[in-house]
């Protein structure tokens, strides 16, 4: 076999193709207990998801404007805004952006919280795990159009 040669432009082009392949993806956690936020976010980087966290909706919803996510994990009661008032307000941007919510409260309800817009719904505690394959589940749901996607997104914020 004879030996093919490439250029650096195209050795640099090959590089930056790779890299976009396996960026990971991004998850916005969202949760006023720092306990939670840092515990989960830790254990999402270590899973090699890319994690932003914010405090509250309020700070949450600003970051959705700044930058693009895969989804979103967020508690549903918490001061300010709840997460259904963020998955309202996120989906008038973007409905396609899968959301995730967490209760500490099983009486609220997957049926309802699904009804207002939320992918899925969890009741806290939950074992990491589970958490991990929601997450998966509404990846692997999205993903078709993924790309047209975050070019409505970048154009939302222009």
């Amino acid at each position: 076999m004879g030996q093919v040669s490439i250029s650096t432009k195209e050795a640099i082009g090959y590089v930056l193709c790779s890299a976009l392949l396996v960026m990971p993806r991004k998850v916005l956690v969202v949760d006023d207990d720092g306990i939670t936020r840092k515990y989960l976010s830790r254990f999402l980087e270590g899973q090699g998801y890319a994690v932003v966290y914010t405090a509250d909706a309020t700070a949450a919803l600003q970051r959705f404007f700044e930058e693009d996510f895969d989804v979103i994990v967020s508690d549903f009661v918490m001061p300010g805004m709840s997460g259904l008032n963020l998955t309202d307000r996120i989906h008038s941007l973007d409905p396609n952006v899968p959301i995730i919510i967490m209760s500490g409260d099983g009486a609220v309800g997957k049926e309802g919280v699904l009804k207002a817009g939320a992918s899925d719904f969890i009741v806290k505690p939950f074992l990491l795990d589970s958490l991990l394959s929601k997450i998966r589940d509404v990846l692997d749901n999205g993903r078709d159009g993924q790309s047209l996607l975050k070019n409505n997104r970048s154009h939302r914020r222009n």
